[in-house]
């Protein structure tokens, strides 16, 4: 018998204080949202940026919430004040809070302790790692996760239309937490860091504990010890099919919702730059969609729409539309084009915002609507109060979010891969839209139904599994041609080749290195190790192809300890490019550390010789963190004695004012620091920032000596000739530069690189370091002129001014002056000896 469809009445009115209570959780959502992006963000600190650790934060949020919710819902019926109650949880969420930050600090101090009883075995480790993050956040999460049910009771009133009145507040706090994601990279951290922000957000809950307390004594509850409303008398639901109850859809509503973000994050991150601004842009529009998926619930509620048909029909369509998804993605970036960096970021952003709205907006609202239809079918069961049901109900969603969300990360890109993944739960949605729909109308749906949808399902999945959908980017015109790919949870690893060449890329524009390159990217190696008298133990933060490190292998060095965060990339450096790399990952000499390279710097205890950081850009998510001071820090904690910390820098990244925090960074822990070109290209130029825990000494008989035991490189036969090594030195950067303000220290707590860096792009009067913008900037480093050689020997300070030289002819030969270039190579040649000038005109 077809159940009667509700409409509104007397019992169904907006209760007294309802929008009051909503404004509140609205703020309560923002504050919990930027809590959640700041533990993300410190717990990556100091597990690793690995996803692990990423993973396990998030596990631990999301187990708190659970927890609070289930077990709040039961205790609520005990407190006769449900918003005074709500107080103080929110006092209670300060001030745990206040603790995460007080067992961070303790974790932090211990760490080497642990890294060095644990580091041999690393699932014990992760479990440390793990259980640290659960009791770090415990508290405030488990009271965070206890408010919806706490406020649900007082807003349904007995009401039994929780999909309506609790289903308000959902929007509310989702509302909220959509605004939450955006204030973090565009207003807090700017304007006051990790820090006080935090700070900020305690005062936030105290805040909103006294706003609770003021609303209990203008407002009051009705009796909640049994229902109201005579017009409803509606019994407990009969006991229905377990794929068709309604703790089961709650399941997979969290599960579905969690794992179609983290593949459509992984799909965006191969059109666009991995920042921080534009993750949040992406996470507020998820957020913000199942913010709408729920209001429009509520309307179809209070129109008298039955909550099975509503979910029925919603997920069918969101099904539909997300398995539309892929090829809609494909069409409107032009088969993964990459979005122009030279745009504006906020033109960036519209494009990034304008791509994610027409792809996850709509499937992700009518996707939002099923927890609120849930919440009003949950809501009839007269044996339970509201708190109750809905603490149930959260607990249930948020289970069901952790495993999609660990599924979708870390199983699914080996299994599935990213298009197979999205298909796939675009299936389960029609499916199980399908389901409720044939399900409404009988507590037991026939077991032939539901075996003839079980059937077409595994047929679509078998279907979906064997589609092929580009993942990454090929160039017909250039010849380019796939030579391998692998998923897997950091993103898509592909080695790509073209005649004369092939590089690694990690999510199909982000190049790591080639073969085209291979000169410059072993002199990345050769400089520094040169420059150390005798190295024997050598770090590398960062593998990528292994070219860079192989360089090593040309060096009388003992160990070479290979830092990389990605699994993936390591397998295709070893496969794809072990000729280029020297057999780097093969060499009994070398050791293969997959981990975060901060981490274990501050953790192994090892010493280095020498310490070489990737040439990587400075304001990606996940690495702008080697480039703050606790990283330096780290870095120049792990050398031996003598050791050199050599940090490469990308120019043609970097506008000159990101250039100089930097670089001021980096001598703020390195005093005596110098500068060293990389290459002499006036369009990608990159240098070294070279420092160690004492003055540098450099001398040219110790580098002779060095040059002498460098085995032959053919990629640079120019290092056995000392003048032309010294041609790469511009100088010792200066104790202040010549009136030019450096800018403020780039910390783990105020991460100004990281946020300042996205938001120049395309700006006026932003030009990135090249050319002869980058020679004004050298010069204003190390003072610029001949008193900065002053200490260096005839031959050392020829060499050095020849580079100069070198730098500037290279410009005139991009800008096409032949005349200067040539009047450039004449002074060339009358300060370098015959041999060397040979050696590098042939």
């Amino acid at each position: 018998m077809k159940p009667a469809s509700i409409k509104p009445s007397a019992s169904t009115a907006k209760p007294a204080g309802l929008t009051a209570i909503a404004s509140l959780f609205f703020c309560s959502g923002a504050i919990a949202l930027v809590y959640e992006v700041l533990w993300q963000r410190q717990f990556a600190l100091l597990l690793g940026s690995a996803a692990p650790a990423s993973a396990a934060v998030l596990a631990a949020y999301f187990a708190g919430l659970g927890a609070g919710s289930f077990v709040v819902g039961r205790l609520a019926h005990r407190w006769a004040s449900p918003l005074r109650a709500y107080a103080v949880l929110e006092v209670l969420i300060g001030a745990g809070a206040l603790l995460t930050v007080l067992i961070q600090l303790g974790f932090d101090r211990f760490y080497p302790l642990l890294f060095g009883a644990l580091a041999d075995k690393p699932g014990a480790f992760f479990a440390v790692k793990l259980a640290m993050a659960f009791v770090a956040i415990a508290v405030p999460t488990f009271c965070m996760g206890g408010t919806l049910p706490l406020l649900g009771r007082f807003a349904d009133q007995g009401r039994q239309h929780l999909g309506l009145t609790a289903g308000l507040l959902y929007v509310a706090n989702t509302a909220g937490a959509s605004l939450g994601a955006l204030s973090v990279p565009f207003v807090l951290l700017p304007l006051l860091g990790i820090n006080n922000t935090l700070a900020l957000c305690v005062v936030g809950n105290l805040a909103l504990a006294v706003w609770a307390w003021w609303l209990s004594k203008q407002f009051t509850s009705a009796p909640l010890t049994s229902p109201v409303g005579s017009d409803r008398r509606i019994s407990a639901p009969r006991r229905a099919h377990w794929l068709n109850s309604t703790y089961a859809l709650a399941l997979l509503s969290g599960a579905a919702t969690f794992a179609l973000q983290v593949f459509w994050n992984r799909a965006f991150a191969q059109v666009h730059e991995n920042s921080v601004h534009s993750f949040a842009v992406i996470v507020a529009v998820v957020i913000l969609a199942l913010a709408m998926g729920a209001q429009l619930a509520r309307v179809g509620l209070r129109r008298g729409l039955a909550p099975r048909a509503l979910l029925a029909a919603s997920w069918c369509a969101a099904g539909i539309l997300i398995l539309a998804g892929p090829w809609l993605f494909l069409r409107l970036t032009g088969g993964l084009a990459y979005f122009p960096t030279q745009l504006s970021f906020f033109t960036y952003a519209g494009k990034l915002l304008g791509t994610t709205a027409a792809v996850l907006f709509i499937p992700i609202a009518l996707l939002g609507v099923g927890l609120p239809a849930l919440m009003e079918e949950a809501g009839r069961d007269t044996r339970r109060g509201a708190s109750e049901i809905l603490g149930r109900l959260l607990a249930v969603n948020v289970i069901g979010s952790v495993a999609g969300s660990l599924i979708a990360g870390f199983l699914a890109p080996h299994w599935l891969g990213l298009w197979t993944g999205i298909l796939m739960i675009g299936l389960l949605l029609a499916f199980a839209g399908l389901a409720a729909w044939l399900g409404r109308n009988s507590s037991s749906p026939r077991n032939g139904r539901m075996l003839a949808l079980a059937t077409a399902f595994a047929m679509g999945c078998w279907l979906a599994a064997r589609l092929e959908l580009p993942r990454v980017r090929l160039d017909s015109a250039r010849g380019e041609r796939l030579v391998s790919i692998a998923e897997g949870s950091h993103g898509i690893t592909a080695v790509i080749e073209r005649p004369g060449s092939r590089r690694l890329k990690l999510n199909n524009h982000y190049v790591l290195g080639g073969t085209a390159s291979t000169g410059d990217e072993r002199m990345q190696a050769h400089l520094p190790l040169l420059l150390h008298p005798a190295p024997r133990r050598v770090a590398f933060l960062g593998v990528g192809t292994g070219i860079t490190a192989g360089g090593a292998l040309f060096h009388p060095v003992e160990q070479v300890v290979a830092i990389e965060l990605v699994p993936e990339v390591i397998t295709a450096a070893r496969a794809q490019f072990s000729e280029a790399n020297a057999g780097l990952l093969t060499d009994p000499r070398t050791k293969v550390v997959v981990d975060d390279a901060r981490n274990y710097l501050r953790g192994s205890g090892n010493k280095f010789d020498v310490i070489v950081g990737d040439l990587v850009v400075p304001w990606r998510q996940g690495e702008g963190a080697l480039f703050t001071a606790e990283s330096f820090v780290a870095a120049r904690a792990a050398l031996a004695p003598g050791g050199l910390f050599c940090q490469w820098l990308p120019l043609f990244q970097l506008s000159a004012t990101e250039a100089r925090m930097v670089i001021h960074t980096f001598r703020s822990v390195f005093p005596n620091a110098t500068l060293w070109r990389g290459d002499f290209s006036p369009t990608e130029p990159a240098i070294a920032l070279i420092g160690g825990a004492g003055e540098m000494k450099l001398q040219s008989e110790s580098l002779r000596s060095r040059i002498a035991q460098l085995k032959p490189d053919p990629t640079n036969p120019q290092l056995a000739d000392p003048v032309i090594f010294w041609m790469h030195y511009v100088g010792a950067l200066q104790p202040a530069e010549a009136g030019s303000a450096p800018g403020p220290i780039n910390t783990d707590d105020r991460p100004v690189i990281e946020l300042m860096g996205p938001l120049q792009r395309g700006q006026s009067g932003h030009a990135w370091l090249n050319g002869r913008g980058l020679q004004t900037l050298l010069d204003t480093l190390t003072g610029g002129g001949a008193g900065n050689l002053a200490r260096l020997t005839v031959e050392e300070n020829a060499g050095a001014q020849a580079g100069r030289v070198l730098a500037q002819m290279a410009i005139e030969l991009s800008e096409r002056n032949p005349v200067a270039a040539r009047a450039a190579q004449q002074q060339l040649q009358q300060l370098l000896p015959d041999a060397s000038f040979k050696l590098l005109f042939p």
